[in-house]
């Protein structure tokens, strides 16, 4: 009886322990708790610089280096090869686009789908893990606000993972003033792009990465982030000497299409950089 009871009391300790253990370590993980925190860390957000890696259908993945002031102050270099690296700067009175010793400008005064909320907003938008027309702060913003995410956490990792609400995303595309058909719009991008996961420091609620997977695939890693101030010195446009920029303005004489930007509200599948 003394070896069962023994044997038996061992038992119950160990479960003991096992329980106070459980217990101890049960981590609050409220979705919208998180969500609200996410959305205070990035209204708190003006001047940052952040690098994106990103990686379309498992093609060879690209980094952009962004930088931005904001509202309206942003730089972006994205390394499309070895030899080839692709600018963009947004000055609040200009676009410019330099790549392959070919430099464009864009009025923006004259971009209507232009609005104080999203300044980067025009035909030739910026890709490489953004949203197209948004900067990092509005990708991520707009993500949380289309998606009906759920979160769970471990450790000081909180993963966010849902499907598109497409009531949401249908009045999201109503105000970016799409230049084309919604509903076909709309249900491409739900098909395409279907399930959002986020991982997110529990410490910072900053974004490490995110994906967007349907019948394609779409990741962005984030890392490097820097929230120092910057000067608007810093985030200008230096037109290089000898060249001299195309004005592709919408209505513009010389309007031509540019390569390696997107005119679409996701990330451009057809090329490896965006």
């Amino acid at each position: 009886m003394t070896a069962k009871h023994n044997k038996l009391g061992r038992i119950f300790i160990i479960l003991s322990l096992i329980t106070s253990y459980t217990y101890a370590n049960v981590q609050v993980c409220k979705t919208q708790d998180i969500i609200d925190k996410m959305e205070q860390r990035l209204d708190k957000i003006t001047d940052y610089q952040v690098t994106i890696k990103s990686i379309v259908n498992n093609q060879q993945p690209a980094e952009m280096v962004v930088a931005s002031k904001r509202p309206d102050l942003l730089k972006a270099t994205i390394k499309i090869s070895d030899n080839d690296t692709l600018t963009i700067v947004y000055d609040q009175q200009y676009q410019w686009i330099e790549e392959a010793n070919m430099v464009y400008k864009v009025d923006l005064s004259k971009i209507k789908q232009r609005t104080p909320e999203r300044p980067f907003n025009t035909d030739y938008s910026l890709a490489g893990g953004l949203l197209s027309g948004e900067d990092y702060v509005g990708t991520i913003k707009t993500i949380l606000s289309i998606y009906d995410l759920k979160a769970s956490c471990k450790g000081k990792e909180i993963t966010l993972k849902g499907n598109i609400n497409i009531e949401k995303f249908t009045k999201y595309t109503q105000i970016r003033q799409l230049n084309i058909p919604q509903d076909d719009f709309v249900k491409q991008f739900a098909n395409t792009l279907k399930t959002a996961t986020l991982s997110v420091n529990k410490d910072s609620y900053l974004v490490n990465k995110y994906s967007l997977v349907g019948t394609d695939q779409f990741k962005a890693y984030f890392s490097h982030y820097d929230f120092a101030p910057l000067t608007a010195e810093q985030l200008s446009f230096k037109l290089p000497k000898g060249l001299t920029p195309i004005d592709i303005t919408p209505g513009a004489p010389d309007a031509l299409p540019v390569p390696a930007t997107d005119n679409d509200i996701a990330p451009d599948k057809t090329t490896p950089h965006n």
